[in-house]
């Protein structure tokens, strides 16, 4: 389990903006994502949400199993997919929390 601290760390490199030869900036070039079991919590969803704001290469991404992501966490992914990110085409997500059964896909 990488916790909410390795989700941050992953978050910061889904957001490292490089320079090409051309002096064209781009995103990481990571396309799928897979954090299942990870216990990330609120704050490596957020951290993760935070990161596809700008990331312009990630199709795919997996937070399936992370029981201690709370509606706050859920929330914020979904409004930031919906409203900043156009690249992820598929973002799978159930919580198996029995307080907080959250299940969702988009594509």
């Amino acid at each position: 389990n990488i916790g909410p601290l390795g989700a941050k760390a992953i978050a910061h490199a889904l957001k490292i903006v490089t320079d090409d030869d051309n002096n064209n900036s781009k995103s990481s070039s990571l396309q799928c994502l897979d954090l299942q079991h990870n216990r990330i919590g609120n704050i490596g969803a957020i951290s993760i949400a935070v990161a596809l704001k700008t990331n312009s290469s990630l199709k795919k991404c997996s937070l399936q199993h992370n029981r201690n992501i709370t509606l706050v966490g859920t929330s914020y992914l979904k409004n930031t997919l919906l409203s900043f990110n156009q690249t992820v085409e598929e973002f799978h997500f159930r919580n198996d929390n029995n307080n907080n059964n959250n299940n969702g896909a988009a594509a």
